[in-house]
């Protein structure tokens, strides 16, 4: 783009170019794979040795019912595992962090329902010691905003699939 180019956008259309160029690249995209990989990888280590205590804090939200309840949690914990490693190195990228958004947007709404009713529960989140608060919510948003440029990115120089794909 030249200057002529950048001097006739708004303010506004720079600082999206300019965020644009920051945060979806391929370090950047590389980075955030490979930090909610981690992050879901070691939230599925902490879930999966105690999967009756997890179940138990699944139970406490109180937002599914029953036999979809029992079936989530104890299915989250091998889903979080398998896609946060599957994020991490970049395969089937376009799928895992779609699987990623769908279990951040399910997070937050139980989070949000939660907190609206007042429930003081454990979060479940990475151990069974941390209180579900405001600022669990807002570590979710980031988290959220962090899988939203993974999944507007196009940018997979640095992954499987990259490397398995090349020639399609």
């Amino acid at each position: 783009m030249n200057d002529i180019t950048v001097q006739n956008k708004s303010f506004y259309q720079k600082v999206v170019f300019g965020m644009n160029k920051i945060f979806v690249n391929d370090y950047a995209t590389l980075v955030f794979r490979i930090l909610l990989g981690a992050v879901f990888i070691m939230s599925a280590m902490s879930k999966i040795p105690a999967p009756d205590e997890f179940m138990a804090t699944v139970r406490q939200y109180n937002v599914l019912p029953d036999p979809l309840e029992t079936w989530y949690g104890y299915a989250l914990p091998w889903v979080e595992l398998v896609i946060g490693a599957m994020l991490a190195i970049g395969l089937l990228t376009r799928f895992s962090i779609t699987i990623v958004n769908l279990m951040l947007l399910s997070f937050m709404i139980a989070i949000l329902a939660t907190l609206y009713r007042g429930g003081a529960i454990a979060c479940g989140c990475f151990d069974s010691e941390s209180a579900l608060d405001w600022g669990t919510y807002v570590r979710d948003l980031l988290f959220i905003i962090i899988a939203g440029l993974v999944t507007v990115s196009h940018k997979n120089k640095f992954s499987l699939d990259s490397w398995i794909f090349k020639n399609k």
